[in-house]
C-alpha cells in the first residue's frame, strides 16, 4: 500500500489548536497539521494546505480538498 499524506488547516475562529489534530503529528509520517493565525476563507486554507505540500503536480496522482461542512 502507498503513503498517504494529509494536511489539516484548522481554519475556525477558536485561538487555541485542537490537541488531539496537532498530536497526530507525533504519530504518523506524512500528517501536518496547520493553524493560521487568522480564518483565511475557504479557498485561502486551501491554498495554504496545497503550498505545505509543494509542487503537488509532480508529488501526488490525486489532491483532496474538504471542507468539514461537506455532506
Amino acid at each position: 500500500a502507498g503513503v498517504m499524506d494529509i494536511c489539516v488547516v484548522d481554519n475556525s475562529c477558536r485561538k487555541t489548536p485542537l490537541g488531539v489534530l496537532e498530536g497526530l503529528e507525533c504519530e504518523f509520517e506524512g500528517y501536518r497539521y496547520l493553524k493560521p493565525a487568522q480564518n483565511l476563507g475557504y479557498f485561502g486554507a486551501a491554498q495554504a494546505a496545497l503550498s505545505e505540500a509543494g509542487d503537488v503536480s509532480v508529488r501526488y496522482d490525486w489532491v483532496i480538498v474538504s471542507n468539514v461542512d461537506i455532506a
